[in-house]
């Protein structure tokens, strides 16, 4: 008698998509979590009634730190930047700022931030993912250097912090960290020593864990090795 096995289409199917999910370590689209204004349009720049125009101190849902040394922070349009900041980095019309405003004594040693506290909650052992691009003034070669956070209620879960050559146009930074301790979450941007930083594009989403999803396949796949033997060591007894 001859005996023969095969794993029906939808069982093989599976293997497929399981082996292709561990392979690259992802079940699922991450997590986005509601950020206000992440592009900074918000409130909208008019280039043609006001070509030179910069928001101080407005930036919808971001929250300034103004000290007094004429540093502040709000929205500024890309339109009177140089072209080599207008890259697949930057959305939309306008970026963010940080900094010195230039009507007091220019770039001061200083700190100048903007914050916003989302309405989510930390979950704790959930790993997050903040992205943004980050970009130095255009119209002087005054280095930025800027600093992320991210806060879950009074405690600060991380800070990356860096520097961008003037003039070099924007960066990709992306702060990863693990959720801890309670209350709602929060992101704080700044420019730390007295120059301009331009952020735009901020994004926060909660990652899938990548080792879960692996332990699952082996599982699988160990789980059908193993009825393949079985059914193999019954054809033979026959």
């Amino acid at each position: 008698m001859q005996f023969t096995f095969a794993f029906p289409p939808w069982l093989r199917a599976a293997v497929v998509t399981m082996a292709c999910l561990v392979g690259t370590g992802t079940a699922s689209a991450d997590q986005d979590i509601t950020i206000g204004n992440p592009s900074f349009e918000n409130p909208l720049w008019n280039p043609t009634s006001a070509p030179d125009e910069e928001f101080y101190g407005s930036a919808a849902k971001w929250k300034p730190l103004l000290d007094s040394q004429g540093e502040e922070v709000g929205v500024t349009g890309t339109a009177h930047l140089s072209s080599t900041y207008l890259d697949p980095l930057v959305v939309g019309q306008e970026v963010g700022f940080a900094g010195d405003n230039g009507f007091t004594t220019p770039f001061q040693t200083g700190a100048s931030s903007m914050y916003q506290v989302l309405s989510d909650l930390v979950s704790p052992g959930a790993n997050y993912r903040l992205t943004l691009a980050v970009g130095t003034q255009p119209l002087t070669n005054v280095d930025s250097h800027y600093s992320v956070e991210l806060w879950a209620g009074t405690s600060l879960l991380k800070e990356i912090h860096g520097t961008i050559a003037g003039g070099t146009g924007f960066q990709q930074v992306t702060l990863d960290t693990v959720g801890a301790g309670a209350g709602k979450l929060k992101i704080v941007l700044s420019e730390t020593n007295g120059g301009q930083t331009l952020f735009d594009n901020v994004r926060l989403s909660i990652v899938p864990e990548p080792s879960t999803l692996a332990m699952s396949g082996t599982a699988l796949l160990f789980g059908l090795g193993y009825a393949r033997r079985r059914v193999r060591k019954m054809a033979t007894a026959l």
